[in-house]
């Protein structure tokens, strides 16, 4: 109890005498420990890692500008465009919008597991 109103008295007492305060200002040399040095030596390590902040900064900027929209918005608006543009009615359930056949699946029943279709069959991989 007593090394705590100590710890009080000592915190109060620092309060009291106000901030710190630096006599002058605090050069680089002095800041980074380099006295006397005439010009500052870069380390080993910085050249790689400049190298390494450009090269990450340049794959980010660029994978990021041009990477697929995938947001419903773009998918809702994509699909929309190709109900437009297409000639009669559009099926209730399809997909009109970039199906290129590549990611096809079908359900038979619910409950079941959708089954990839190859482009050009028709799901049924029973040849019988």
């Amino acid at each position: 109890m007593q090394a705590l109103r100590l710890a009080a008295r000592q915190a109060a007492r620092a309060t009291a005498r106000g901030p710190v305060r630096c006599k002058g200002t605090v050069s680089e040399e002095q800041l980074f420990l380099e006295f006397g040095k005439a010009g500052r030596q870069a380390e080993p390590w910085e050249g790689v890692t400049y190298l390494t902040y450009t090269a990450s900064f340049l794959v980010m900027t660029f994978g990021l500008a041009y990477a697929p929209r995938t947001s419903i918005k773009a998918w809702a608006r994509d699909e929309a465009i190709a109900r437009n543009n297409m000639e009669g009615t559009p099926e209730y359930g399809g997909q009109y919008a970039g199906s290129d056949g590549a990611h096809n699946f079908v359900k038979s029943a619910v409950g079941e597991m959708p089954v990839l279709v190859e482009a050009g069959g028709d799901g049924d991989d029973d040849d019988e």
